[in-house]
């Protein structure tokens, strides 16, 4: 759409109004500044195509957002009022637009959802879902509230799973940076002075050589390996099959891939609980699950349940289809589903990976150090001792000479 930046007049402070926003003609700038009881001064069109490609509305942002609207619809402020108040106090330009455009397709007869729906890139399907049902059960103020709730609440799985998966990498590339440095740089000018002095070389300290020989010959692939791996990252996120199939290799991975599945299963859990526990059905809630987590494996889980519950099996029946869920998990889901009771049962379960994944961030540094440097400290040690031979000899060498 384009972008009009306009100067308004309000009718009825007298106040002059500039500002900037999406509209999808000039008649949807005349509306929405109507609404406003606002006179058009002067506008021009502009594009803003670079701003748009790379701006973006956080999920903090977002649960900000939808707690503000919350408390002033409890406070019973029109919707209309409130979401004029919001935009003008935001600072983010997307989010700013968007609302602009909620605001002018309220005046147009939409409804809120409806209204939210038209900008996918701002308002997630859950959310567009959540405020349908608000508006049906006219406890708009509650489910926008439980939204916010949840938009936390993920932003604190994804920033979890990032700390767990980042934190051993980060270590791990420190060590093999610092070995290529010594097997690149320092040992070759330390060899080079064992053979021109004609020393006798032990077994360990021709092995050290070749590897440091065959380092210094072969070094240029590892930047093309790292160059590599950053151009296949890039791909994948254009590509699902890939970032599948990297998924499981993830899984796989002993520590990365159990902080990926405590971060699978959180989201699933807290996902489900949230939708049915708002008035949506298990197959609903199943496809809003699939078009809004960031898990590749998720969104290949989630067919699987659907089409096994499509064919009148239960929801535990289906998830032990799949394949993924262990039996503890299995059980409280039957469970739930047996007493009734199976919102509570998914809360549960999402409470209690959600603190299985904090605890194995919080623990994950105090585990992981001393065996990396006890790794390290071996590896150092082996080199170390194949140079100490030879310069004992070098040592023996010079005080013979004097």
């Amino acid at each position: 759409m384009p972008v009009f930046v306009y100067k308004a007049l309000d009718i009825q402070t007298g106040r002059s109004i500039e500002d900037r926003g999406e509209f999808r003609d000039l008649r949807h700038l005349y509306l929405f500044l109507r609404a406003s009881n606002c006179v058009l001064v002067r506008y021009h069109e502009r594009q803003e195509r670079a701003r748009k490609l790379f701006a973006k509305v956080r999920r903090l942002e977002l649960a900000e957002w939808c707690r503000n609207l919350s408390f002033l619809l409890a406070a019973g402020v029109p919707i209309v009022q409130a979401l004029e108040d919001l935009r003008r106090g935001t600072g983010n330009t997307l989010l700013k637009d968007a609302l602009r455009g909620v605001l002018a397709l309220l005046q147009e007869g939409y409804s809120f959802a409806e209204s939210l729906k038209k900008y996918p890139k701002v308002f997630p399907p859950v959310l567009c879902s959540l405020a349908g049902i608000g508006e049906e059960t006219g406890r708009l103020d509650r489910t926008l509230e439980d939204a916010a709730v949840h938009f936390t609440r993920v932003d604190d799985l994804i920033s979890q799973t990032k700390r767990a998966l980042w934190y051993p990498c980060f270590i791990v590339a420190a060590m093999m940076v610092a070995l290529g440095v010594w097997f690149v740089y320092v040992l070759p000018k330390v060899f080079t002075m064992f053979t021109d002095m004609h020393l006798s070389l032990p077994l360990p300290t021709r092995i050290l050589m070749k590897a440091a020989d065959t380092m210094q010959r072969y070094w240029p692939a590892l930047p093309a390996l790292a160059l590599l791996l950053i151009g296949l990252w890039i791909f994948s996120r254009k590509s699902e099959k890939l970032r599948v199939l990297l998924e499981r290799g993830l899984l796989r991975v002993p520590i990365v891939g159990r902080a990926w599945r405590l971060s699978i299963l959180a989201f699933f859990f807290e996902y489900m609980s949230l939708l049915l526990g708002s008035g949506l059905d298990v197959l609903r809630s199943l496809d809003l699950l699939r078009r809004s987590v960031p898990s590749q494996r998720l969104k290949v889980l989630v067919p699987v349940v659907e089409k096994s519950i499509g064919q009148g099996a239960s929801l535990a029946e289906s998830c032990e289809a799949a394949g993924f869920f262990n039996l503890m998990e299995l059980r409280m889901i039957r469970t739930g589903e047996e007493s009734g009771r199976l919102v509570d049962q998914l809360k549960l379960l999402g409470s209690f990976y959600y603190k299985q994944l904090i605890t194995f961030v919080e623990t994950l540094p105090k585990v992981l150090e001393p065996v990396l440097l006890s790794v390290a400290g071996v590896v150092f040690l082996g080199i170390v001792l194949a140079l100490l031979g030879p310069i004992y000899e070098l040592i023996g060498a010079i005080g013979k000479m004097r």
